[in-house]
């Protein structure tokens, strides 16, 4: 069971790996779903248990591993994620870049910078370590870079 508020699409989504569950909504109790081994549903705004077509219970489950695993998922939840697990700040510029689509698996990642260093490389961005985190910018973005520093004599 995943639910968190700060995700892009709150609500909660339900793995189920092995046996049987009822998900009954509590917004919408009459559209009850019964979950078999290997179904993966998400209930958000509509009130009603939605299939999640990326999702597999493995996916869904990796956590457990120490794994991060997303099937085309928006670099802001992956970010989301890295951030909670190692409790980092991570600010990405250009703010757009959280919207780029991620099928990536991580696994067992030994801290957050590891993970950045990864989708750093991956997106072909850049990152730097600042005090509680981690900044990511598109190196083409002259607006996204870093700021220089001047020394004064």
């Amino acid at each position: 069971v995943r639910a968190w508020p700060s995700d892009p699409d709150p609500g909660t989504t339900v793995a189920l790996a092995e046996g049987a569950v009822r998900l009954t909504p509590l917004a919408r109790p009459s559209q009850s779903v019964d979950l078999a081994p290997g179904d993966v549903r998400h209930v958000g705004a509509s009130g009603a248990p939605q299939a999640v077509a990326e999702g597999t219970p493995q996916s869904a489950l990796a956590w457990r591993q120490g794994d991060l695993v997303y099937t085309d998922r928006p670099l802001g939840d992956v970010l989301g994620d890295v951030e909670r697990r190692f409790g980092v700040d991570l600010d990405v510029r250009p703010l757009a870049l959280r919207q780029r689509r991620v099928t990536v698996a991580l696994r067992a990642p030994d801290s957050a910078e590891a993970v950045v260093r990864d989708l750093a490389l991956a997106f072909g961005l850049r990152y730097r370590a600042r005090s509680g985190g981690f900044d990511l910018f598109d190196s083409a973005s002259p607006s996204a870079a870093p700021p220089r520093s001047l020394t004064v004599p």
